[in-house]
C-alpha cells in the first residue's frame, strides 16, 4: 500500500448534494496509471487515472479518487489528535499504528465512532464528487489485520457499507481496496470493482476475480517480485484486467526513481501509428445490447430514431435523436449489455437529459427544409453536431455544423451553423469521430466528419466520406478548414454508381441500397470503420411493395414497383438489407493527405456484416468509448418502432 504526505486539507460535506450519474466502474482493461504520489500527464492510451483527492482529475478520462478512509496520513495525525482524538483507535492510552507508513489506525468499533468517521470521510467523497472523479478508493479496509485486536472484521465493513452508500448516493463508483479474503462480501455489501496490490506473488488474484469478474485493478512492486513477477501477470491475467507495474513511492514521471509499466496493449504501441494493427471482423466482440428510454410523448420518443449516436466520456452515457420528424436530441445512460436474443431480457438506459433541440433552433438555418441532424461529437467536453437537407435538390446547402458551450442541452443556446471546407455540405454534414491522439498530426486535425449516400446522390459522396477537421474553430474560422481523406464524387464513383447492385466479388460496394450512418475510429489501431445498411439485392428505383409478383412492374402514377416489404417509399431499393462495416487503412488516407493517392482512390480494405439479432438491418448510428473500447451500434426498427444499442468490445 501506498501513503502520500502532503499538506493538510480536509474537504466539509454539503448538505443535498445531488448525484450527477449512476456510479460506473473503471473499464474493464483499461489502459491504467496510479498516481497517488503526485500527478502528471498520462501515457498516450491511458483511459483510468487514479490520484490522490486533493489532485485534480484529469479531462476526458475515467478518475478514480483515492481516500485513505481507515487510517491517518502522516502529515495528519496531529489534526486527528487536536479535533477528533476520540476517532483514533488506541490501547491503554497508546495509539495503535500501521507501523510500515508510520499511520494511526481510526477507531470503527462502535456505531457512534462510525457515524463520527463518516462526516469527516464521507466529507473528502463529497469533494471527489464536486471535483469530477468518477470513482472513489478508500484504503486500509484490511485495518483490523494490525489493529492488534481493537477491531474486528465486521467493525471495518460495517463502516464500508456506510461508505458504499455515500459514495452511490454521490455518483460514485467505489473499490474495495486489497483485503482479498473479504471479497465475496464486498461484492455483496456494494464494492462496485477492486484495486489488488501485489496480489500476484501472495496469491489472491483468483480470489478478487472471482468476485469482481474483469472490474479489477492489479499493482505489482519491484520489491515485492520484480519484473518476473509482474510478466507472470500479464501472461495470467494481462487480457482480461488492468495491470500496472510501480515504484513503491509512486513517483511522478519526470523525477528519479520513477517506474511505470503495463501490459496492457492499449497503454503504449511504440513506433509509429502507421504500423498500428488492422482490425477484422473477428476483433469486434459482441458484448450484448440494451433498449434506450420509453416513449414519453408523441414527440419525446426513440420510435423512428436512434440516429446520430455520441458517446460523452464524462458521464459514461450516450448522445442520440429520437424521432424522425422531430430531431429532438437526448442524452441516457449506458446499462450493462445483455446477451440475449429475447428483446424482454434486455436492460432498459434511463434519460440523464430529456429530449431538447440540441440546435436551439439552428436547425433550420440551412437555408433548406426538412432537415436532419446529422452527427453529434462530444470533443473537449463540448457537444457538437451537424445537420444537412435531406432532399437539397438545388444543391444549395453550404452551412452544416453547430456547436454547444458545454454538453448540457439547456441553458445557452448552440451556435451556428457553420461551413466547413469548401465542396459543399452534401460531403461533410453527417456523422462525425474523434481522430486518436497519434493521428491527428498526420492527418490533420482531431475529428472526422463525413456525409454519404443521401437523397440528390450528385451533392455527396458515392460511398463513406472523411474530412478531418477542428471542432474548435467553429465560428473561428469561415469556413472551418477540413482534410479530404476519402470521398468519392460522381464523377469517380470508384466502389459503385448510383444504379448498381452489390457485388463485392466484383469491387461493388455501394449502389442506391447503401447507406452510412456512423464512424468510428478505434484507439491502439489503424482501422477507421464506417457503420451503415447496405442492400444486397438487385437494385431498383420505385415504390415498394410487399408482393413480389408486382416487382418489376409499372405503378399507377407512371414509376416501378420494388420488392422491398421493409420499405414501401418511393426511391431507392435493393432489398434485403443488412447491418455492414467499411474498414479503411488510416495509412491509406494517410497517402490521399500527402499527396500520393487522390480521395476516391482509398478503398476498404474489407467490408463485413455486423450478425445482430433482432431482424433489422437498418442501422441509425455508431459511437466509440475510447476508454472501455467499446463501439456502441444503434439498430433502428430492432424493438418494433424503437432501436437496441448493440455493444461491441474492440480486442
Amino acid at each position: 500500500m501506498w501513503r502520500r504526505v502532503a499538506v493538510l486539507s480536509l474537504a466539509v460535506p454539503v448538505a443535498g448534494l445531488v448525484a450527477p450519474r449512476a456510479p460506473a466502474p473503471p473499464p474493464a482493461h483499461a489502459g491504467f496509471s496510479y498516481q497517488l504520489g503526485g500527478a502528471f500527464a498520462p501515457a498516450p492510451g491511458v483511459g483510468v487515472v487514479d490520484r490522490d483527492r486533493r489532485a485534480r482529475p484529469v479531462a476526458g478520462l475515467y478518475n478514480v479518487c483515492y481516500v485513505n478512509a481507515f487510517q491517518t496520513q502522516p502529515d495528519e495525525w496531529g489534526w486527528w489528535q487536536a479535533r477528533h482524538r476520540r476517532l483514533l483507535l488506541a490501547r491503554h492510552g497508546r495509539p495503535i499504528l500501521d507501523r510500515a507508513w508510520n499511520e494511526q489506525l481510526l477507531d470503527t468499533s462502535t456505531r457512534a465512532k462510525r457515524r463520527a468517521l463518516l462526516r469527516i470521510v464521507g466529507g473528502w467523497i463529497d469533494g471527489c464528487a464536486r471535483a469530477g472523479y468518477q470513482a472513489v478508493e478508500p484504503d486500509n479496509l484490511d485495518s483490523w489485520d494490525r489493529s492488534h485486536g481493537g477491531l474486528t472484521r465486521a467493525d471495518n465493513l460495517a463502516f464500508a457499507s456506510r461508505l458504499i452508500a455515500r459514495a452511490h448516493a454521490r455518483g460514485l463508483a467505489i473499490a474495495q481496496k486489497n483485503a482479498a479474503e473479504v471479497a465475496p462480501i464486498g461484492r455483496r455489501l456494494g464494492f462496485d470493482f477492486a484495486v489488488a496490490e501485489e496480489c500476484q506473488p501472495n496469491a489472491e488474484c483468483d480470489a478478487y476475480l472471482r468476485a469482481y469478474g474483469n472490474e479489477v485493478i492489479e499493482i505489482e512492486y519491484p520489491d515485492n517480485g520484480g519484473a518476473q513477477n509482474f510478466a507472470a501477470a500479464c501472461r495470467a491475467r494481462g487480457a482480461r484486467i488492468s495491470i500496472s507495474y510501480r515504484d513503491r513511492d509512486v513517483t511522478p514521471a519526470g523525477r528519479r526513481g520513477h517506474l511505470e509499466r503495463t501490459c496492457n496493449q492499449i497503454v503504449r504501441t511504440a513506433g509509429s501509428p502507421v504500423s498500428l494493427p488492422r482490425l477484422a471482423s473477428s476483433d469486434l466482440a459482441y458484448r450484448g445490447a440494451f433498449l434506450l428510454p420509453a416513449q414519453v410523448s408523441d414527440r419525446k420518443t426513440f420510435a423512428y430514431g436512434g440516429t446520430a449516436l455520441a458517446y460523452n466520456p464524462a458521464h459514461h452515457s450516450l448522445f442520440s435523436v429520437g424521432h424522425d420528424w422531430y430531431q429532438l436530441t437526448a442524452e441516457v445512460t449506458i446499462p450493462r449489455p445483455v446477451r440475449s436474443s429475447r428483446l424482454h431480457d434486455l436492460r432498459r438506459a434511463r434519460f440523464r437529459q430529456p429530449f431538447a433541440d440540441a440546435t436551439s433552433g439552428k436547425i433550420d438555418a440551412t437555408g433548406g427544409v426538412n432537415n436532419k441532424v446529422g452527427g453529434q461529437l462530444v470533443y473537449g467536453g463540448r457537444l457538437y453536431g451537424s445537420v444537412y437537407v435531406y432532399y437539397d435538390a438545388a444543391g444549395s446547402q453550404i452551412v452544416s455544423h453547430w456547436t454547444r458551450r458545454s454538453t448540457s442541452l439547456t441553458g445557452t443556446k448552440a451556435n451556428g451553423l457553420y461551413r466547413v471546407g469548401r465542396l459543399g455540405a452534401g460531403l461533410v454534414s453527417g456523422f462525425m469521430a474523434e481522430v486518436p491522439p497519434q493521428w491527428r498530426r498526420l492527418l490533420g486535425g482531431p475529428a472526422l466528419t463525413g456525409n454519404c449516400c443521401i437523397p440528390i446522390i450528385s451533392r455527396t459522396s458515392f460511398g463513406p466520406a472523411a474530412f478531418a477537421f477542428d471542432p474548435a474553430r467553429l465560428g473561428v474560422a469561415r469556413p472551418v478548414p477540413d482534410t479530404p481523406l476519402v470521398y468519392y464524387p460522381q464523377e469517380h464513383p470508384t466502389l459503385g454508381a448510383w444504379d448498381a447492385t452489390w457485388n463485392p466479388a466484383k469491387g461493388v460496394f455501394f449502389g442506391g441500397g447503401t447507406t452510412i450512418r456512423g464512424l468510428v475510429f478505434p484507439r491502439g489501431t489503424r482501422s477507421v470503420l464506417f457503420f451503415g445498411t447496405q442492400g444486397t439485392g438487385t437494385f431498383c428505383y420505385g415504390e415498394g411493395t410487399d408482393r413480389q409478383s408486382l416487382a418489376g412492374t409499372p405503378t399507377p402514377d407512371g414509376t416501378t414497383w420494388c420488392y422491398d416489404p421493409d420499405d414501401s417509399s418511393k426511391g431507392t431499393h435493393a432489398y434485403p438489407y443488412v447491418p455492414e462495416v467499411w474498414a479503411y487503412d488510416a495509412a491509406e488516407l494517410l497517402a490521399v493527405r500527402r499527396g500520393r493517392k487522390r480521395p476516391w482512390q482509398a478503398k476498404p480494405y474489407a467490408t463485413w456484416e455486423l450478425k445482430l439479432p433482432f431482424g433489422s438491418g437498418r442501422i441509425g448510428g455508431a459511437a466509440y468509448d475510447p476508454i472501455g473500447r467499446l463501439i456502441y451500434v444503434s439498430q433502428q426498427y430492432g424493438n418494433g418502432t424503437e432501436p437496441v444499442i448493440h455493444v461491441f468490445k474492440v480486442s
